[in-house]
């Protein structure tokens, strides 16, 4: 086989390791809006599910059901 050699300058360096930073950032930001998203639908989905049974209880009180 064959093997590379290359030597990187200190630009370079720094230029992978800003893009390297810059990816992990963008990881960590849209990790957190998959969470914050996560808890919304939680929450949405409760009230929802909440309202129901209010709605269903009020229904039967009423005769309705």
């Amino acid at each position: 086989m064959f093997s590379l050699k290359c030597k990187i300058d200190e630009k370079q360096m720094q230029e992978m390791t800003d893009k390297a930073a810059i990816k992990a950032a963008n990881m960590v930001v849209n990790r957190m809006y998959v969470q914050v998203g996560k808890g919304v639908v939680h929450r949405v989905l409760y009230i929802i599910g909440a309202s129901s049974v209010a709605l269903v209880a009020w229904l039967h009180n009423r005769g309705l059901l």
